[in-house]
């Protein structure tokens, strides 16, 4: 999935998107959604 339909899903739910980047080592995205 594209980013931008991944955000507006988690934007849907009231949900978080965290992102942590370091140079040299990547990028992480770590996707918060409620427990039903």
């Amino acid at each position: 999935m594209g980013l931008s339909v991944v955000e507006k899903t988690v934007d849907r739910h009231r949900d978080k998107i965290n992102v942590t980047s370091h140079a040299d080592e990547g990028t992480a995205f770590v996707l918060r959604f409620p427990v039903l």
